[in-house]
């Protein structure tokens, strides 16, 4: 169920769970190169260091890598092929899965504006086993009642005790059995690369504990907020993201957490 030609856009930042929010933004840096092409490694065969490769017919001598070269060469590219590949340590999408779904939660609003009364559907994530939950401020906003649902099907009311509208990141307390506290662990947003493969979990469209993956299309984009100042140092995916993963985590391959999903961007 993912909206098409989309382009998703999460935010990056390290969230302070307090009474006071603080969310310093980490300009990513590239590491490596992002954009190294697919790459095959030559097939030495069985040419030994003091020989060379005959010379087909019709073929230059030039043209024909001596043992030492062709050795060279696969050193190369089986280093390149190497650097773009997931880090050491990187999990599958099943066990990244396994491991965060626990502090994943579905966050349920009751809101009263003008106009838009009624209920809406948002995730987020637990930050740490005192009860702090992150998600959006804009899920959040205006809300009369807010309830927070575990994986276990308990629901627990919660209250913001802070939120950033401008960087669309909000915290909320929910008093809570400490068994069902399961903090996502943060990672590093800087370490990112375009290319990297990312997953993400939450609620689209109501459907609770739904995992989508992808890969980071682009880093230190730049998006408006609801209050008129812009975002800076946003990372753009491919990760289908849908009404309803606002305020859910955007997960590296280690299983860290490195963005919260907050908006889409669709032409459709």
């Amino acid at each position: 169920m993912s909206v098409s030609n989309q382009a998703s856009i999460i935010i990056v930042g390290a969230i302070i769970a307090a009474a006071i929010v603080s969310v310093p933004f980490l300009t990513p840096a590239t590491i490596g190169n992002a954009n190294t092409p697919d790459v095959a490694i030559p097939a030495v065969g069985n040419i030994q260091e003091s020989e060379t490769a005959p010379v087909l017919p019709g073929q230059d001598d030039d043209a024909v890598p001596d043992a030492t070269t062709a050795a060279a060469t696969a050193e190369t590219t089986a280093a390149q092929a190497e650097a773009i590949q997931d880090p050491p340590g990187s999990l599958s999408l099943a066990e990244i899965f396994e491991k965060s779904e626990p502090g994943v939660v579905r966050v349920n609003v009751l809101k009263t504006v003008a106009n838009n009364n009624g209920q809406t559907v948002g995730s987020g994530f637990v930050f740490d086993t005192m009860g702090h939950v992150i998600t959006n401020a804009h899920v959040v906003s205006d809300a009369q009642k807010i309830t927070v649902t575990f994986l276990d099907g308990r629901s627990y009311n919660a209250d913001v005790i802070g939120a950033d509208e401008s960087a669309d990141v909000a915290v909320m307390r929910v008093d809570t059995d400490a068994s069902l506290l399961h903090p996502l662990v943060l990672g590093d947003s800087s370490n990112l690369r375009v290319g990297d493969s990312v997953a993400a979990i939450g609620n689209p469209f109501g459907l609770s504990g739904s995992m989508t993956a992808g890969i980071v299309s682009q880093l230190g984009r730049l998006i408006p907020s609801s209050t008129g100042f812009s975002i800076p140092d946003v990372i753009q995916t491919d990760t289908a993201i849908n009404p309803g993963n606002s305020g859910g985590p955007l997960l590296n391959m280690m299983g860290e957490t490195v963005g919260i999903n907050t908006a889409i961007q669709s032409v459709t």
